[in-house]
């Protein structure tokens, strides 16, 4: 993971090759990567900025802007109920521990 994309190093070939990249990059490089089962999508979060990319749908949104968090602290995916729970210490402009839902394929969704 890099500030502006997702990479895939491969040791044996001594390569790197972009697998994707973003249309906003992060503000600093990026504490946390989580993806579904699947592997096609994934969040990717440093601690005041944060990124759902649905590669096969090719969604990206960006996370801190449309929930209106800040100081991210962990992100988990649950597989058994398909969603991604983000914890944040700043919501709205208020300081204090703050949960996100979202639905790993409909992150526009209201839990």
């Amino acid at each position: 993971m890099k500030q502006d994309r997702v990479i895939k190093i491969n040791y044996d070939e001594n390569s790197i090759d972009t697998i994707y990249e973003f249309n906003v990059p992060l503000n600093r490089q990026p504490e946390f990567f989580t993806m579904n089962e699947k592997q096609d999508i994934m969040v990717i979060a440093s601690n005041d900025d944060g990124i759902y990319k649905d590669i096969k749908k090719q969604i990206e949104i960006d996370l801190d802007e449309k929930f209106n968090i800040g100081i991210i602290k962990e992100i988990i995916h649950d597989e058994e109920d398909h969603v991604f729970y983000i914890l944040a210490n700043k919501f709205d402009e208020k300081l204090g521990f703050f949960i996100i839902r979202m639905d790993e394929s409909n992150p526009e969704s209201d839990f």
